[in-house]
């Protein structure tokens, strides 16, 4: 491809996906599906481009997209939301995980001959429901706080815990090694959690006085990108430093209260108005080109690939019908449990895994399975909501906390 070309194509997707980022706000439709559509057209259907307009950028979109959806998602769960949604949440996770994994793993096994170790590797991949998709459906279908509490700490968790689980267990083929895996996570967590508390306490000193600095609105994500770094090089795990940190920053003042004597200087954190168009600006672009990347990825030829993608997503379907109905049937109200049913879209921390790892036969095996999971939710959010819309809407969450990210 050449330079005019490859311009004209990067100006073109961006601006598409503000487009598309538009018509979800009037229609529901979630804006990632025609971006997929798109990254089909303009790749394998016409050759336009082709994944080496990517070149090495694929997999640093990858890792800067899960720092930003890691870092977003750990400064909206607060301590009291926490306590009130984890139980539900982390069941909703664990079921959702342990049922892909049991779906994938054997029928990958029998139909493409996949070894069961990848095989699990895929299902934890799509175990994870995507965050980008989700709270942005949640907001626009005017679920309940406490429904909202409860998918939204789902999605977070998920695309927490398919980050390490993936990263820690690629290499693990037998017993002894899964042993050394655990404990080697064990001192991952350790390294993390010390370096994401760290930085906590060393940001909040400095970042009151460097908010004095002009153009400031970069200076949290570079910060990020250096205790990424920092915990990489010292044998933690970057993106569960990243995870913590948020978390840490976000409950700041509660953390304060509980050990004044060592954080007494300590203010809470609070986004400014150029940080919070920045953030939301760059997990927009990150998110844009992820899933036209998702489109450029797939092989229109393999249909078997294509059959196979379909056919898991409608088992898995069937499956997070029964999983909500257990979990949350007497927890949320009947309107929110209707359209909670059909929220398992797969999204931008499988396509980050998977960037990173460049598989060729683990992405052939998953994006159809992406794709089918957004086509999928699409199709019940815009019929389900309906179904349901006679009935009032419940009050606004308090998830966001407005109050305390000014």
């Amino acid at each position: 491809m050449d330079l005019t070309l490859a311009i004209i194509s990067t100006g073109g997707i961006a601006f598409l996906g503000y487009l598309l980022a538009f018509i979800f706000k009037k229609t529901n439709i979630p804006d990632v599906l025609p971006l997929v559509l798109i990254g089909i057209l303009i790749g394998p259907i016409s050759g336009l481009v082709n994944l080496s307009f990517f070149g090495q950028l694929g997999p640093i979109l990858a890792v800067l997209a899960l720092i930003l959806i890691l870092f977003e998602g750990g400064m909206e769960m607060n301590f009291r939301e926490l306590g009130q949604s984890f139980s539900r949440s982390i069941i909703l996770v664990l079921a959702t995980f342990g049922t892909t994994i049991l779906v994938i793993a054997p029928l990958a096994k029998i139909f493409f001959e996949v070894p069961i170790h990848t095989g699990v590797l895929i299902g934890l991949i799509l175990g994870s429901t995507s965050s980008a998709i989700i709270l942005p459906l949640m907001r626009g279908l005017k679920l309940s706080s406490s429904t909202r509490s409860i998918l939204a700490m789902e999605t977070n968790l998920s695309d927490v815990l398919v980050v390490i689980l993936v990263f820690g267990l690629i290499g693990v083929g037998s017993i002894n090694a899964l042993s050394q895996a655990g404990f080697q996570f064990l001192f991952n967590l350790l390294i993390s959690l010390m370096i994401g508390l760290a930085a906590t306490y060393a940001w909040s000193q400095i970042i009151g006085r460097l908010r004095e600095v002009e153009h400031n609105m970069f200076m949290t994500p570079a910060f990020l990108l250096i205790i990424y770094g920092l915990a990489e090089t010292l044998s933690g795990n970057g993106l569960l430093t990243v995870f913590i940190f948020a978390i840490a920053l976000g409950n700041l003042e509660k953390l304060r209260g509980r050990v004044s004597a060592f954080l007494d200087g300590v203010h809470g954190f609070y986004f400014s108005d150029l940080e919070k168009k920045f953030f939301s600006a760059s997990s927009f672009i990150l998110k844009t080109f992820l899933f036209v990347y998702i489109g450029l990825s797939l092989n229109l030829e393999q249909t078997p690939f294509l059959i196979w993608g379909a056919l898991i997503m409608a088992i898995l379907f069937l499956a997070r019908i029964l999983i909500i109905e257990l979990v949350l049937g007497s927890a949320v109200p009947s309107r929110d449990l209707a359209l909670a049913r059909g929220l398992i879209p797969k999204g931008v921390a499988g396509i980050a895994i998977l960037a990173i790892l460049g598989d060729p036969l683990m992405q052939s095996l998953s994006y159809p399975v992406i794709l089918f999971s957004i086509i999928y939710t699409s199709i019940f959010v815009f019929f389900a909501q309906y179904r349901v819309n006679d009935q009032d809407p419940p009050q606004p969450s308090t998830l966001l906390r407005p109050e305390k990210i000014k």
